[in-house]
């Protein structure tokens, strides 16, 4: 299992759908995971 961090908080152009983008620590793989509207916000607040 890696660690990941997150990078970038981004919204979907095609779908209007927030997007969380995690990198590997230590690494450089790219994870992008939709989320919805209420993590965004969360994730945006820290």
């Amino acid at each position: 299992m890696q660690e990941l961090r997150v990078t970038s908080l981004g919204v979907d152009k095609t779908s209007g759908t927030p997007v969380v983008i995690l990198k590997e620590k230590g690494g450089e793989r790219l994870l992008p995971i939709w989320i919805g509207p209420g993590e965004a916000s969360a994730i945006a607040m820290e």
